[in-house]
């Protein structure tokens, strides 16, 4: 199971700040997904993103990666690097 937190913080200066440095030390973490899918007979590119997790493995949304063959990951720091799907749950 996969737990989303979404926060809307309006006028708490203490909570934003600590939102705030969460959201900075998870910046790195953070990298985009690139691939392409067949829709109608035609390849188009499709975009999400995703988290690092360690050992190698990142986390993103099957959409991003349903149907698509040649999967990329840019990495901040790294640029783009090459990515395998190797699980997924519906």
């Amino acid at each position: 199971m996969i737990w989303l937190i979404a926060a809307v913080v309006i006028g708490d200066q203490d909570v934003a700040k600590q939102l705030k440095d969460v959201a900075d030390r998870m910046h790195d973490t953070v990298i985009e997904v690139r691939t392409s899918a067949s829709a109608g007979g035609v390849q188009a590119p499709t975009f999400g993103a995703g988290v690092l997790i360690g050992g190698g493995l990142a986390l993103t949304t099957l959409h991003t990666v349903s149907g698509g063959s040649d999967v990329e990951v840019l990495v901040q720091g790294s640029g783009a690097v090459a990515a395998k799907v190797v699980g997924g749950f519906p």
